[in-house]
């Protein structure tokens, strides 16, 4: 969990700081702003792939929260049995253990 700070961070942070020199320029009396443009877009760029970080995040942090298959598996129904409040097996109603 402490990896979406952490990659909050680096989308941000260079952004900010370029954004930073710009205005530090500005208040020192520089009417124009020295920060290169092709650094200016690598930020943007950098700041605008937030969303597939965030999926990427999401995707390697949570694999089992969308219901993925994992390789190992062999039947879902087993992994959700306990919500459900039984084992999956459905010729012995008497048998099952309520989980609520």
């Amino acid at each position: 969990m402490i990896a979406y700070p952490l990659v909050y961070a680096a989308q941000i942070l260079p952004l900010s700081v370029a954004r930073w020199i710009g205005f530090v320029q500005e208040n020192h009396g520089d009417k124009k702003n020295h920060v290169p443009p092709t650094a200016l877009i690598a930020v943007q760029v950098i700041h605008l792939m937030s969303g597939l970080a965030n999926v990427l995040l999401f995707l390697y942090t949570r694999p089992n929260l969308l219901l993925f298959k994992d390789e190992g598996d062999s039947d879902q129904s087993e992994k959700l049995a306990p919500l459900y409040g039984g084992t999956g097996d459905t010729d012995s109603i008497e048998g099952r253990k309520r989980y609520y």
